[in-house]
């Protein structure tokens, strides 16, 4: 994970750019969890603290409890798709498509991504078989 990238991320977000009453963050003593509402971080010693502008949340570490229990991994890239200024992914989950923007990706280090199988609901990100955040899939109309 890109720890210094999502924190320098969460600055300009909550200070320079517009909406920033979107980033949230929960403290649980042990773990930190921020989130703009697309992706959510779970970050071990993260330096960033509630404060005026980043307000606490109290239940994102809800949204992070997983039951491995039919936790299947995201298949393979299907194909990708231009979306204004961003691309959105593909991916195969059963016998569905999951869409998932790829600059939520990009704070992530070699990320795996793991679903229900729901391709409505978040997905969560792996990376070395750790829980690290999870990212929300677009709905995306096709032709």
């Amino acid at each position: 994970m890109k720890t210094a990238k999502i924190i320098n991320n969460v600055i300009n977000g909550i200070y320079k750019k517009r909406n920033p009453e979107n980033w949230k963050i929960q403290e649980d003593g042990e773990l930190t969890y921020i989130t703009d509402g697309f992706v959510m971080y779970v970050m071990e010693d993260c330096p960033l603290k509630v404060n005026s502008k980043l307000r606490e949340h109290t239940s994102l570490k809800s949204f992070i409890d997983v039951k491995e229990d039919g936790l299947k991994i995201v298949g393979k890239l299907l194909y990708q798709k231009p979306f204004g200024k961003d691309i959105i992914s593909f991916y195969q989950i059963d016998d569905k498509k999951i869409s998932i923007n790829e600059k939520l990706l990009k704070n992530f280090d070699n990320p795996v991504l793991k679903s229900y199988g729901n391709p409505l609901k978040p997905a969560y990100v792996y990376e070395n078989n750790k829980l690290v955040g999870l990212v929300c899939p677009i709905r995306y109309e096709e032709d």
